[in-house]
């Protein structure tokens, strides 16, 4: 059996040029304009025998996030802190199973609770981001603390886009 030059130069072509048309497309993938999301949220729940309950939206803008909590429940006049951990799992007791903080310091923020026992507050926070890598907040928890006893713990999750849309548009503070 007899095989011309022009068909084996053919079939190496074939092979070269599918070869060459896989590698575009995954490069044009891997640097494609896939958005991140530009807003997150942790539906807080009780992580102890108290009553908090609320949501923390995470907004991006710029190189910050705007961070804002909008929850109820505390003791009145009582101060809490909100603190980022490794994990989003709050289904432990005391949100045993969220990991260590991964900020130094610990406390992102600080606040005192109102005579209602709520707090509505926002924030701009640096260091964090919604994306990919070491850095991303999503599936974190948030864990809010009352001295060392965490009371609130949501996993940090991409929103809703209609609730993105409603949060992007408000101003901290």
């Amino acid at each position: 059996m007899r095989i011309e030059a022009s068909t084996v130069f053919a079939c190496v072509l074939a092979v070269l040029t599918y070869g060459a048309s896989l590698a575009t497309a995954e490069s044009e993938w891997s640097h494609s304009n896939v958005s991140l999301p530009v807003a997150a949220v942790a539906v807080l729940h009780p992580a102890a025998d108290r009553a908090v309950v609320g949501k923390i939206h995470f907004r991006t803008a710029g190189d910050s996030l705007i961070i804002r909590l909008e929850v109820g429940g505390f003791v009145p006049k009582q101060r809490y802190r909100l603190r980022l951990h490794e994990y989003g799992d709050c289904s432990a007791d005391k949100a045993a199973n969220t990991g260590e903080p991964i900020e130094d310091p610990a406390d992102l923020i600080e606040f005192l609770a109102d005579e209602d026992g709520w707090v509505e507050i926002a924030f701009s926070h640096r260091g964090n981001t919604l994306g990919t890598g070491v850095d991303s907040l999503l599936g974190r928890g948030a864990v809010l603390h009352s001295d060392n006893e965490p009371v609130g713990c949501g996993t940090i999750g991409v929103a809703k886009p209609r609730e993105a849309l409603l949060r992007a548009s408000e101003d901290p503070g």
